[in-house]
């Protein structure tokens, strides 16, 4: 069994009613199957260029029941705007770091992790442009 995850953006209401991606806009999401808020909180650390620290997993809240068949978690907006804002030559930087942070977890290659972190790039930018809100969520 494994684990789907995907970010997406949608109007800032209390619970968004993601189902999968059913009825959502194709550019307001990507796919990011294993992503957990674990993974979620190193991309985060790495944007902001500080020490990964668990207590960063908190930041992605529950907005779901955790005893739920899928979950719902709010993205911390500094990790919307920052990167949407990311310049270039930082995303190579990131990319590498996350690369050897989540190998294990994940075993993505780098050309993996970058096409993740430039979708997850352009979505953060829809979503600034559209005054919207990223989620995560996740589903076993």
């Amino acid at each position: 069994m494994g684990l789907l995850s995907d970010f997406f953006i949608s109007e800032g209401t209390a619970v968004p009613n993601y189902n999968g991606g059913d009825g959502l806009d194709f550019a307001d999401c990507v796919k990011s199957n294993d992503i957990t808020p674990l993974q979620a909180a190193q991309l985060l650390a790495g944007i902001r260029d500080i020490p990964f620290g668990h207590s960063m997993i908190r930041e992605f809240e529950f907005l779901t029941p955790e005893d739920a068949d899928d979950w719902t978690m709010s993205v911390p907006g500094d990790m919307v705007t920052s990167l949407a804002n990311l310049p270039t030559g930082r995303v190579v930087a990131l990319v590498e770091r996350f690369a050897s942070e989540t190998e294990v977890e994940l075993g993505w290659s780098p050309e993996d992790i970058l096409s993740f972190v430039l979708e997850l790039q352009t979505l953060a930018k829809r979503c600034v442009a559209s005054n919207k809100s990223m989620y995560l969520w996740c589903s076993l």
